[in-house]
């Protein structure tokens, strides 16, 4: 009894010490996973396409009847922009874990069906399937599902990825979990690596405090006043006389004019730059994301990619977060060809939003060897306080 005594007596007077000191005991609880895609994944052409996963399911089986289950589903995945005759893996990860019971085992499955409207019904494109034992336990086991999507035509379509897993306990329960993904596709035409035009590269419109990719200027409303309509014809005169205003108001009425998606993708990403010459971030992101969806519907890879960018500049000059999503689709799509002017607007601008000042380099490294104005606003991005 005294023994048991003198050890509570030193149990208290040891917490008592502890309290004293400041010292805290305190049982974490562990944090629920999640997963957290790259904000700037780097640009992969060793693949030739895209992979884009899914869900990443996680499977455990703790005992001879529990079975735990989380799909993991990576849900509201912007539209992909891809190239014709380039393959569009759509995944999912997962593992299992056994740490009792190896005669449990699961079934994954992931279904994919696509349709080219809204209206009409899915339709079955393909299925990968899995399945996990084991014959002893603990032991954690992973793999991957893949559907290949090797799309030839251009134009859009939707898709949905479909993921199921099926738990078998070892004591006959079943549990199952089905969950889905819908996304958008957009094929591009196939091209050619573009050659680097530096008189292109050049800012047309006094934009300094911002890096634009003025490709998609193409010349300016005078290049397209052959079109035959008048209000081209305005834009051109009011670009003239410096006045920005009766430019971007002309051009508003132009667009509505315009029937061809060539000239309309033109005309916005023109309106899309007077809106950023005037400081209207808002508006040069709202033009530039119609500049993109009437080059989309003729399928033209390189401006889609100039106008993604100049939309991930817009964004990301208000401080939206959706930037960063923006500039994900842009190296989407910049990883199944080689645009060399591209990659370094998108490197000088990354660099800027990731703080990796070695992006900014190597995109101020690529302006100024060309003599080019960009290399000045890029300089002083990293001449910036701390």
């Amino acid at each position: 009894m005294t023994r048991h005594l003198s050890r509570l007596c030193l149990f208290v007077l040891l917490a008592l010490c502890a309290v004293a000191c400041g010292v805290r005991v305190q049982v974490a609880t562990p944090p629920v996973p999640t997963l957290t895609p790259r904000a700037f994944p780097e640009i992969d052409y060793s693949r030739g396409g895209i992979w884009r996963v899914q869900a990443n399911p996680h499977i455990i089986f703790t005992d001879e009847q529990t079975a735990q289950v989380q799909l993991f589903m990576q849900a509201e995945q912007p539209p992909i922009y891809t190239i014709q005759n380039h393959p569009l893996w759509i995944v999912t990860d997962y593992d299992v874990t056994w740490f009792a019971a190896p005669q449990s085992n699961v079934q994954v499955r992931l279904s994919v069906y696509t349709r080219t409207t809204t209206e009409a019904p899915w339709e079955i494109y393909d299925t990968a399937e899995g399945n996990l034992t084991t014959t002893s336990a603990p032991v954690n086991q992973a793999n991957s599902l893949v559907v290949t999507m090797y799309p030839e035509e251009t134009g859009s379509q939707d898709v949905r990825a479909e993921v199921s897993v099926v738990a078998y306990t070892q004591q006959g329960e079943i549990s199952t979990n089905v969950n889905a993904n819908e996304l958008q596709i957009h094929v591009l035409s196939d091209l050619d690596d573009p050659e680097v035009d530096v008189d292109s590269l050049r800012s047309a419109l006094d934009t300094n405090d911002w890096l634009w990719d003025w490709r998609g200027w193409r010349g300016g409303p005078c290049a397209f006043t052959d079109w035959g309509i008048g209000a081209i014809d305005e834009a051109c005169k009011g670009l003239d006389e410096g006045n920005l205003e009766a430019a971007a108001t002309a051009l508003q009425s132009a667009v509505a004019q315009a029937g061809d998606d060539d000239l309309k993708g033109g005309l916005f990403a023109q309106l899309g730059f007077l809106k950023a010459a005037q400081s209207d971030l808002k508006e040069a992101a709202a033009h530039f994301t119609q500049s993109i969806d009437a080059y989309t519907a003729t399928a033209d890879t390189l401006q889609v990619g100039i106008q993604l960018y100049n939309l991930t500049s817009a964004q990301y000059a208000q401080e939206e977060d959706i930037a960063y999503q923006t500039l994900w689709q842009l190296n989407d799509l910049r990883s199944l060809f080689y645009d060399e002017g591209g990659n370094m607007f998108a490197q000088g601008t990354g660099g800027l939003m990731l703080d990796e000042d070695w992006r900014t380099e190597e995109a101020l490294s690529f302006f100024r060897d060309r003599e080019l104005p960009q290399a000045d606003l890029l300089q002083s991005w990293l001449d910036r306080p701390d």
